[in-house]
């Protein structure tokens, strides 16, 4: 299991760092892995893990870390589906005890904690398959992490997962590019 950092299979694409554990959990670069790497001596950094998601195709797209809570975005192994948020228990920082996998948006493409840890935040892309035949509703999820602050803690559920679009401003497309809003995709 150990390792030179820069002996990754794999370019990294983004990194969480646990400042508390001194862990780093990177995900990407088609390493399809998230890899721990232990920091507490950083002139001699190792890999200390390595996981990969229970379901092959899925792809492990962003991570974060807040506490002793590791948050995963996973993209469906079919793009245009509804992605996912895996969650991670860090008291072992070296092994990720999976707590729980909840549905968010399509292509979910970045996670970020609030400041407080009490929400996830999830872009979900929504990116158009390749023949432009399938082209989900791009979103963002708002995960309710709150109850794995509390002395007893639980796991962020699906009824903790609130997804918004932006189908209410369809009608005011005019008005948003003429203010500088940028609005790409296939005309039409």
């Amino acid at each position: 299991m150990g390792g030179v950092l820069n002996m990754l299979p794999a370019n990294a694409e983004i990194s969480a760092f646990n400042p508390v554990s001194s862990h780093l959990y990177t995900v990407g670069g088609g390493s399809g892995e998230i890899v721990v790497s232990d920091l507490r001596n950083p002139s001699a950094a190792r890999i200390v893990a390595k996981a990969v998601p229970s379901v092959i195709g899925e792809t492990l797209q962003s991570v974060a870390v807040f506490g002793k809570l590791l948050a995963v975005a996973v993209q469906n192994s079919v793009k245009t589906d509804n992605g996912f948020v895996q969650f991670f228990d860090l008291t072992q920082p070296a092994l990720p005890l999976h707590l729980s996998t909840v549905t968010v948006g399509p292509l979910p493409d970045m996670v970020k904690f609030s400041a407080d840890g009490r929400k996830l935040l999830v872009t979900n892309e929504g990116e158009p398959n390749t023949a432009y035949t399938i082209d989900p509703i791009g979103s963002i999820s708002v995960i309710d992490t709150s109850a794995y602050l509390l002395a007893t803690p639980a796991a962020p559920a699906q009824l903790n997962v609130q997804t918004i679009d932006f189908s209410a401003w369809n009608n005011r497309k005019a008005e948003l590019i003429s203010r500088g809003i940028r609005i790409t995709g296939k005309a039409g």
